[in-house]
């Protein structure tokens, strides 16, 4: 039998939508050809994943201990400098107000957490006469060393500020209220180090120009208050401080590079819920940069082992918000998944699919509640999927519409044309 030609197989389509069908347009044809540049860089990354060796745990040890190092250097310059001061006054407040708890603010490790809240609370008061005692002296000699009765506020300050910085090296900080504390300050040493820049260029003796010199030394102003440090001793200990955050980020690198295929297995594990592989590995990095922050490699084990709880958290949330098109909400995404859970348990006991009263039962909830349940979490389907074996209908041809299709319309408009002739013959 001779092969149709294509008008044709033309003619074998119906010649136009069925009552009140829905028409889409049809798929674009470089979407084939974007999906296969995805796939090819995602062989690409697999690739060079591949050339990566694992850790042992010994290396995973001595990475954690580069990071902690560098995360108590940087820490220790913030304090050389009086930065962290003001951070550590609006923590005691914020105890003191009940806004925290001792154990937000200090190390697990720490043996009395009460003795710990006592000791903060002591670093504000030492700071606050010291700061009352450098206005009397600002006011009184200019900061110059003074004469006289003058002597006992300065020597009381030398000895507050020393029983101060004793306190501070004794606190134990929890690790996130340091890397906070560390962050914030040297985000505003970044934006000291743009205000002398700008202060440094030459400049003309125009109104724009010194106007925007006076906001700039202003700025300057600002940031030593919150800081509480003038700005020539945040410049000196401002080197050593990104130099101990560049060793940390180093070893951080160093760590999530080497557990990128952790992230790889744990995606394609996960593949297939309507979440793309690409995806889920994005978001896995995002959960592998989590556990990198939060590691404690005393608690004794490996950091795969650790890091797995992060990644299966980030990417079963992924498929919770972005697996299907219209987004269940979080109470309903885990009633599926324990209604699931349940599904699987009975089937294996009774051999065959359990009815949705049976997985009531074993649920122990209302049945009415099971079966909303299962409705809720049925999939989509796309109008554009195709029907038959050979594809050339798509779903969206034959999905009938609640309004009349085009024929209806015209049978209608003939009936009208009509009853209008023969009403007026009877005139």
């Amino acid at each position: 039998m001779a092969s149709s030609t294509p008008s044709q197989r033309n003619d074998a389509r119906p010649s136009g939508p069925r009552r009140g069908a829905v028409r889409l347009p049809r798929r674009n044809p470089t979407g084939s050809r974007r999906r296969s540049a995805s796939r090819e860089a995602l062989d690409v990354y697999l690739g060079e994943l591949a050339s990566t060796p694992p850790l042992t745990r010994e290396q995973e040890v001595a990475l954690a201990k580069r990071i902690e190092k560098a995360e108590e250097d940087a820490f220790e310059a913030v304090c050389v400098t009086g930065a962290a001061l003001p951070e550590l006054t609006r923590l005691a407040e914020r105890l003191d107000a009940g806004e925290l708890e001792p154990r937000q603010v200090f190390s697990p490790d720490t043996p009395d957490p009460g003795a710990a809240v006592a000791t903060l609370r002591k670093v504000g008061a030492l700071e606050a006469r010291c700061v009352e005692i450098d206005d009397r002296l600002a006011s009184g000699t200019s900061g110059k060393r003074p004469k006289g009765g003058g002597r006992s506020l300065w020597a009381e300050r030398s000895k507050n500020r020393k029983a101060r910085d004793e306190l501070i090296e004794g606190l134990s900080l929890h690790r996130e209220q340091r890397h906070r504390i560390v962050q914030r300050v040297a985000g505003l040493l970044e934006t000291l180090a743009e205000v002398d820049r700008a202060l440094a260029r030459p400049s003309d003796k125009s109104p724009t120009v010194q106007r925007e010199r006076r906001a700039a030394r202003q700025r300057r102003r600002h940031i030593e208050q919150q800081l509480g440090a003038p700005a020539t001793a945040l410049r000196k200990h401002r080197r050593a401080l990104l130099t101990a955050l560049r060793r940390c980020d180093r070893a951080k690198s160093e760590l999530t590079t080497a557990n990128l295929r952790l992230v790889v297995a744990f995606a394609k594990k996960y593949a297939g819920r309507g979440v793309s592989v690409s995806d889920l590995i994005q978001e896995g990095n995002i959960g592998l940069l989590r556990a990198v922050e939060k590691f404690d490699h005393r608690a004794g084990t490996k950091f795969s082992t650790y890091a797995s709880w992060w990644l299966r958290q980030s990417m079963q949330r992924a498929i919770v918000y972005q697996g299907r098109t219209v987004r269940l909400p979080v109470h309903v995404a885990a009633a599926r998944a324990t209604a699931a859970r349940a599904t699987q348990r009975l089937a294996h006991q009774l051999g065959r699919d359990p009815h949705p009263d049976e997985i009531a039962r074993e649920l122990q909830l209302p049945t009415a509640r099971v079966r909303a349940t299962l409705e809720a979490v049925r999939g989509e389907v796309s109008l554009e999927a195709p029907l038959g074996d050979d594809g050339r209908l798509r779903l969206g041809d034959v999905v009938a519409a609640d309004e009349d299709g085009p024929e209806e319309e015209a049978e209608r408009g003939d009936d009208r044309e009509a009853a209008l002739d023969v009403l007026q013959t009877l005139s």
